[in-house]
């Protein structure tokens, strides 16, 4: 503002608030002797307390059950439930796939996903090229090579991974891809 010729300013600094939100995992697998980590995004200021009455933003969980977490702040609550089911934590593959778009066996990939720390899978074709690779036990192989589809017949894979106790697992096998 100006009159007669002073000039005033003034600033005020506006912060927004907002319900918190809580960012958790889906429902999950805990394997026997294993501990899972649940954790959300933590936000400044907001309150977290889980059912069993931890305040951390993580919670340590060994056992199958729902647990539940609650923020708050000024603003509000949220509460988010995760399910926590025992899983089967052996490596399984199947034998063949059916890569043909009908819903039903079209990738070839762990059919027991599990929590894992680091893993690599790979498939090779019958001259030794690499025709797969990946670090994610979610993704399977589609029966295709650089997008054009592949021969039926055997190809080898590997599997190498890190499991939730440290212990490094190898496994190696065929599969046979059915047209």
């Amino acid at each position: 503002a100006e009159i007669n010729g002073c000039k005033a300013s003034d600033s005020v600094y506006i912060t927004c608030k907002v319900i918190p939100a809580i960012s958790l995992v889906q429902d999950t697998l805990v394997c026997q002797g294993q501990e899972i980590i649940l954790k959300t995004v933590t936000v400044a200021n907001d309150n977290y307390l889980w059912q069993n009455g931890s305040t951390d933003i993580f919670l340590g969980v060994k056992e199958p059950g729902i647990y539940t977490l609650t923020a708050s702040n000024e603003c509000g609550t949220t509460t988010h439930t995760v399910s926590v089911r025992w899983g089967t934590c052996e490596l399984y593959m199947p034998d063949a796939f059916t890569p043909n778009n009908d819903g039903i066996n079209d990738l070839f990939r762990v059919k027991n996903i599990f929590p894992v720390k680091q893993f690599s899978f790979t498939i090779y074709n019958r001259f030794g090229e690499i025709i797969f690779e990946s670090g994610n036990i979610n993704k399977g192989w589609d029966g295709s090579y650089k997008g054009v589809a592949q021969n039926a017949g055997a190809y080898v894979w590997t599997i190498s991974f890190i499991d939730s106790n440290n212990i490094r697992k190898f496994a190696k096998g065929t599969v046979l891809l059915i047209r």
